[in-house]
């Protein structure tokens, strides 16, 4: 078989280099994820590593559906209170972590009778396929009865009507 002068099978020099240094990338960050594994939350912890109490973290907001301001303000209430710990800077920094980790969440409805999932093809459904019940919570009889009666409240007042502070002397 006959091959150009300079070319070949074997990977060029920049080829090589590029795929060692992604190499060195993934292992200086599995390194730095098990140093993290390793390293005591504080002082004398057995309970907790540093990395395990961010992945308690990070279920506990999961699981609670704590809205990201919600936990960055517990970050930093338990930051400056235990100002010893090893905690992460900030929830960016916690999340950064759960990346390399390859843990990340999608929140996937279901339907409220557990027929389907609205996910893949169905993601963008409204109703369910099978027993046709809407995905959103409706409001409820109570609530709507509150508006209504919000409403009427609103509609009764008065056009023009001068609201001041009594001041007495």
């Amino acid at each position: 078989m006959l091959m150009r002068a300079g070319s070949s099978n074997q990977p060029s020099n920049e080829e090589e280099a590029a795929g060692q240094s992604s190499h060195s990338d993934e292992r200086g960050a599995f390194e730095a994820l098990l140093a993290e594994a390793n390293e005591e939350l504080y002082e004398g912890c057995t309970s907790f590593s540093k990395l395990s109490f961010m992945l308690k973290l990070y279920h506990i907001k999961s699981i609670t559906k704590i809205s990201d301001k919600g936990l960055s303000m517990i970050i930093d209430l338990l930051r400056e209170a235990f100002q010893h710990a090893k905690l992460p800077a900030s929830l960016h920094d916690l999340k950064k972590t759960i990346h390399k980790l390859g843990l990340d969440y999608e929140r996937i409805h279901a339907c409220p009778n557990d027929c389907m999932l609205f996910w893949g093809e169905d993601s963008e459904r409204e109703v369910c396929k099978i027993c046709n019940i809407s995905r959103w919570k409706g409001k409820s009889t109570e609530a709507k009865e509150r508006t209504r009666k919000c409403r009427e409240r609103k509609e009764r007042r008065k056009d023009k009507l001068l609201r001041s502070c009594i001041t007495f002397h």
